[in-house]
């Protein structure tokens, strides 16, 4: 389990709530596979010595999937489908929620 999404791609993701504190390291916790992409749990230790973040986040290849590459896809098909996935340290469980239905009302056939 590799990853090489590094400290610059994530201070440059709007999602990523720390920009303001110095990254010490970006480890990749676990990972499952979701033909053609990988569902990777990335632990962000920062250099302040505060608490560590965790993000779940699609990769292809240990990095950033690229448009046409089918990485969300997966992720929404999974979570359409339900059920769960076997990762290296663990389990992850999708589950399809309301808001599933509100954004993409035949999420099923995804």
């Amino acid at each position: 389990m590799t990853s090489s999404l590094s400290r610059d791609w994530l201070v440059g993701q709007r999602w990523f709530r720390a920009k303001q504190r110095p990254i010490a390291t970006v480890s990749q916790l676990d990972a499952a596979r979701l033909d053609p992409a990988e569902l990777s749990v990335l632990e962000v230790a920062y250099a302040d010595d505060g608490p560590p973040d965790h993000y779940l986040v699609p990769t292809v290849d240990g990095r950033e999937p690229a448009d046409g590459e089918g990485a969300w896809i997966a992720v929404v098909r999974a979570m359409a489908d339900g059920g769960e996935v076997r990762g290296a340290h663990g389990r992850f469980t999708c589950s399809r929620t309301d808001a599933l239905e509100e954004l993409l009302p035949s999420a099923h056939e995804a």
